[in-house]
């Protein structure tokens, strides 16, 4: 447990160390670039997601599990077959997107209205390169569970991009560089000196290469999970495309009106929903390769116990934020952007924060299980309910059906999800139980905080404090008690304990 807890802050600190540095870097690029050149990049970085998707999403949660699993057994010589093989078939993945675009230039104005994002993609392409071979690195470390590396490089990731991109903005006009394309080279720089960074440590650590036999594994394995970020970066396009015109030709708003809702709904509300994500995230790094190791050894028993406890766990994270979200949602709006109507959206779609973590744990499992392709299967079917309520929806529900579109994906995902690995893995009924009573007593807590919210007459900022103490000391209560009973001591006890 103490390993677990000290892995686990190791990486929850440097994720949001490096997560803090990266907004405070945008500020810096806004005012540097304009928000102009900004959306320019946005619009480029879109596009490379989805030409990446194959080389940096399966393949190196490929490698994680199986370095997990062989490390059972120290088959060493193996794990360096399978990452040479990963890279070789990132290396070529990288390469076809690469050669396309540097045949056929014109054709990347398919993708973009405006002419200068192919050239700002054009500058950019050595990352495809980079990106797919960190992230296999990178995640070799994480199956050897070594989360300090795995969590320092995501740090100086982003330093070195940072580095550079200053120097090159103050020597642009030295050096004669186009400031349109300025932060674009100094992503590719700060990626380069990453990259040979972190092959340094891999070999320091003894990290060797092989010859590549293994590419038929990492095809099978990783192919359903890159299908599956594709899906999701077509979904999200879809969305961007279809929802506002849904609101003009449905609910006769504007186009501005259309716009403005939308941002509200996407870039707002969602960035609050998303919340969990850093935590839950850094739960799942620290536990895929546990994972990984118990179903290779078939030790479900033991499994069965990790995931429901987990589930409760994730339960307990998600339902804390469902509780701060509806008690507190109108004055997060208001404080954090000034727009009350974030906070009205904000309290209706915190109910998609449950079903959006315990999906996103799920798949992790399945993925780690050797289930990847249910895991697509399950994604593919319920991103149907999703596509229907966003065409369907919007007469009747205007923004909100944008929210009722997400809840229903990811509960539809969730309850085939929990079912396909139920089947295989049984879930502690007791588990499930708790987790419905402590989403239930979050609800009465949101409730609660919300009625004492609209009674106090204070400064917002102090509001959100006292209030947002309050549904903390609220929710530790039930785990004080929780600990009593499990360890038959007297409270006073577990608080010295602790």
């Amino acid at each position: 447990m103490k390993t677990f807890l000290k892995s686990f802050s190791v990486v929850t600190f440097f994720a949001l160390l490096t997560r803090c540095i990266s907004f405070l870097f945008k500020i810096y690029l806004s005012r540097t670039l304009g928000a102009e050149i900004l959306g320019l990049y946005q619009i480029s970085l879109s596009v490379f997601m989805l030409l990446s998707s194959f080389s940096t999403t399966g393949i190196p949660l490929a490698i994680s599990r199986i370095t997990a699993q062989e490390s059972i057994t120290n088959n060493n010589k193996k794990i360096f077959a399978y990452l040479t093989s990963a890279l070789v078939l990132a290396f070529v993945l990288s390469a076809l997107p690469c050669a396309f675009m540097l045949i056929f230039p014109n054709a990347l104005n398919f993708f973009f209205q405006d002419t200068r994002c192919s050239k700002i993609l054009l500058v950019m392409m050595p990352l495809f390169f980079t990106v797919s071979i960190y992230a296999i690195i990178r995640n070799y470390f994480c199956g050897k569970k070594d989360f300090n590396i795995f969590s320092i490089t995501e740090l100086l990731d982003e330093i070195l991009k940072i580095i550079v991109a200053i120097i090159l903005f103050s020597t642009s006009c030295f050096f004669m560089i186009d400031k349109l394309y300025t932060y674009a080279l100094a992503m590719v720089i700060g990626d380069v000196l990453l990259i040979i960074v972190i092959i340094i440590i891999y070999i320091k650590k003894k990290g060797r290469f092989a010859p590549p036999i293994y590419f038929n594994e990492i095809i099978k394995y990783s192919a359903p999970i890159s299908l599956q970020r594709i899906i999701a970066t077509l979904l999200s396009s879809f969305i961007s495309i279809t929802l506002p015109f849904e609101l003009v030709n449905q609910c006769g708003l504007s186009v501005s009106e259309s716009t403005a809702e939308f941002g509200r709904a996407t870039a707002m509300v969602m960035s609050l929903i998303m919340a969990p994500n850093a935590i839950l995230g850094s739960l799942n790094i620290i536990l895929i390769p546990d994972i990984a190791e118990l179903s290779y050894k078939h030790s479900n028993s033991i499994l069965s116990q990790k995931i429901s406890k987990t589930i409760l766990l994730t339960t307990f994270i998600a339902s804390l934020f469902l509780s701060i979200f509806l008690g507190l949602g109108n004055e997060l709006g208001e404080y954090l952007y000034k727009d009350n109507k974030v906070g009205e959206y904000l309290t209706i779609a915190a109910f998609i924060v449950i079903p959006q973590s315990i999906n996103f744990y799920l798949i992790s499992i399945l993925n780690t299980t050797k289930n990847e392709n249910k895991s697509f299967y399950t994604y593919a079917f319920s991103s149907l309910f999703l596509i229907a309520i966003i065409f369907i929806t919007p007469k009747y529900l205007n923004i909100y059906s944008y929210f009722c579109a997400l809840f229903v994906f990811h509960l539809v995902s969730a309850l085939l999800n929990g079912y396909i690995l139920n089947k295989q893995i049984p879930f502690s009924l007791t588990s499930l139980k708790l987790s419905i009573y402590i989403i239930l007593y979050s609800i009465i807590c949101g409730i609660t905080a919300k009625y004492i919210s609209n009674k106090l007459n204070i400064h917002i900022l102090l509001k959100l404090l006292i209030l947002g103490l309050f549904e903390l000391i609220l929710h530790a209560i039930p785990l004080l008690i929780y600990s009593c009973i499990k360890n038959k001591q007297p409270m006073q006890k577990i608080l010295l304990h602790k």
